[in-house]
């Protein structure tokens, strides 16, 4: 209120003071005159502090006090004590009401429970993550609600930075986490890390496979070489030798190849150079580079595409004939094989169908991984490196294509390949 105020309130000392001195001239008593003009004082007071009460509650503003005065000048910074006290009270509500959202807002579920394991708050992911709700959860037991007792004994002593639980019954992975905050409280996180386990498990299997990969052909090699150098063979039997050595060097040379060229097409460090191709020409092109396999299944080609493809010539060539390749190596000899091309409104499709061994629905999803094998019994016998699939869907990625397989065992399969349109 400043020095303003002060020197107000001086004046009303002086005021009553003056009051109490005229008091004692027409009563001659000073104490009559002090309890009188005490008392005069004390109503007066509590008459404008109820005035001002009731204004602050009813927010209406007080005329008669004026303008100047002492009691002008407390209500004046009653006032705007008051306002100041409503825009703290605005950014409290308004922080509160961001830190909702963003706590709302998080994909990670998030639980407050107190030392008596009694949930106080929880988040929206937390519903849809565990199935607490906050709207008739909050006050139940949490050891109630979750009921993995892996979580509950991390939950009760927390040594880990975290915990992931396998939940069999949804099919996902759950990572949990506990922080314990003043003294009698904890908030307790929740991920669902199921693609991250996926993405772990992929990787491992990669690194298996790879290697299985590389060293059954490195195997042979050094088994043959060793074989030649500590024993005496004629020049026919060398010969023999030499030969299944280069072969399996060849098979070991086009692993790395198709690795870097996978490699390449992943980082998108291949060049793309988009041309009109003719699709019918492309798979005759195509069939026409498998002529050398004698005991080949019968392959037809069925288009009646007349739309030139906007596509990279080199990349079309390396899906429709890993595809082909794929399809020669599992259909047998009395099967057959369709390349199929039709043009549709919005895009071109090119299939790959055959009469081959088919795929079982659990692994459709999992075959254009890296050296990913249906029948891991009888992969050496194939002859691919494991890898074709995998060039063919990311190949489709760079073209802007898309790759669809349907599969029935002992049927056959179809490998539909889709070039929208737009792309063109």
């Amino acid at each position: 209120m400043g020095s303003n105020f002060f020197g107000l309130l001086t004046k009303q000392l002086a005021l009553v003071v003056f009051f109490v001195c005229f008091a004692w001239l027409i009563t001659g008593s000073l104490m009559v005159s002090v309890s009188l003009v005490f008392i005069l004082y004390v109503l007066w007071n509590s008459l404008v502090f109820s005035a001002i009460r009731a204004s602050i509650d009813s927010d209406l503003k007080i005329e008669w006090l004026g303008t100047r005065g002492f009691y002008s000048e407390l209500y004046s910074a009653i006032q705007g004590l008051i306002k100041q006290s409503w825009g703290y009270r605005k950014r409290f509500i308004s922080l509160i009401s961001e830190v909702n959202a963003l706590a709302g807002s998080l994909p990670d579920a998030g639980i407050i429970v107190n030392n008596r394991l009694i949930i106080e708050w929880c988040n929206k992911a937390s519903k849809e993550l565990l199935g607490i709700n906050s709207a008739h959860d909050i006050g139940q037991r949490i050891d109630q609600l979750l009921r993995y007792p892996a979580f509950l004994e991390y939950l009760q002593n927390p040594k880990a930075d975290y915990l992931d639980i396998e939940d069999q019954a949804n099919k996902r992975h759950l990572r949990f986490r506990v922080i314990r905050y003043n003294k009698d409280k904890r908030l307790i996180s929740a991920r669902d890390v199921t693609q991250q386990v996926k993405t772990n498990e992929i990787r491992q299997d990669f690194i298996a496979n790879a290697s299985h990969e590389l060293k059954t052909p490195l195997t042979t090699i050094k088994g043959y070489s060793e074989l030649i150098v500590d024993s005496n063979f004629n020049p026919q039997e060398l010969n023999s030798l030499a030969t299944v050595i280069t072969a399996q060097a060849d098979r070991m040379n086009k692993i790395i190849e198709d690795l870097l060229t996978l490699s390449k097409i992943e980082s998108r460090s291949v060049s793309i150079d988009k041309e009109e191709i003719d699709v019918t020409e492309l798979l005759l092109q195509v069939v026409r580079a498998f002529e050398y396999l004698v005991d080949r299944p019968e392959t037809k080609i069925d288009s009646t595409s007349t739309r030139m493809l906007l596509a990279d010539e080199q990349l079309l060539h390396s899906i429709v004939e890993n595809l082909l390749s794929n399809a020669y190596r599992y259909t047998p000899k009395e099967g057959g094989i369709i390349l199929r091309s039709r043009d549709y409104e919005h895009e071109t499709i090119i299939e790959v169908i055959d009469s081959g061994l088919g795929i079982p629905n659990n692994e459709i999803s999992r075959i254009t991984e890296r050296f990913y094998r249906i029948d891991k019994g009888r992969h050496s016998g194939t002859g691919g490196t494991g890898l074709g699939l995998a060039i063919v869907k990311h190949s489709l990625d760079l073209l802007g294509g898309t790759l669809e397989i349907e599969s029935e065992i002992n049927r056959g399969s179809i490998f539909r390949c889709r070039f929208p349109i737009k792309n063109r």
